[in-house]
């Protein structure tokens, strides 16, 4: 699955959605405001300078 399909996906914001990365699950974009909002905060990161 490529990520234009992940956030495409995230976009729908009555479902949450974690993906399998390697030994780590991600959520992207509304996936993860939804998150922050409903479960609790966390620390956010990225790989753009």
């Amino acid at each position: 699955m490529k990520i234009t399909e992940k956030v495409t996906q995230s976009a729908n914001s009555t479902l949450f959605t974690l993906y399998t990365e390697g030994l780590f699950y991600k959520c992207y974009n509304e996936d993860a405001m939804l998150f922050v909002k409903k479960v609790r905060a966390f620390k956010i990161s990225d790989k753009f300078d």
